[in-house]
């Protein structure tokens, strides 16, 4: 794995935890009744939820793109790789005395 999404996954693991803490803190902390308490961590979450969801639509994005890159970088390698080997086949046939047709 790469040190920027290692740097990433830990970005977002310390995130979600620090999110969870806070909201545990501020439950404890704070001084609004049972009700009124419960229907605001609700809206809470669902805000958290819906962040969160948007986050990883857009991580998921830019992994497909970063897997098309791959892919072309990888195509043009083993393009590079055949055409250097039919020259080597060629040459080593030509030294010995023959042709490749």
């Amino acid at each position: 794995m790469s040190e920027e999404k290692q740097e990433t996954n830990g970005f977002l693991a310390g995130a979600i935890f620090g999110a969870i803490v806070g909201g545990a803190m501020a439950m404890f902390l704070n001084g609004e009744e049972g009700e009124e308490l419960r229907k605001n961590l609700r809206q809470k979450g669902k805000l958290i939820f819906k962040n969160l969801g948007l986050l990883v639509e857009e991580t998921a994005s830019e992994g497909v793109e970063v897997i098309q890159e791959e892919k072309q970088v990888i195509g043009k390698t083993i393009e590079t790789i055949k055409d250097e080997g039919k020259k080597t086949i060629r040459h080593f046939f030509l030294r010995a005395g023959r042709k490749l047709s």
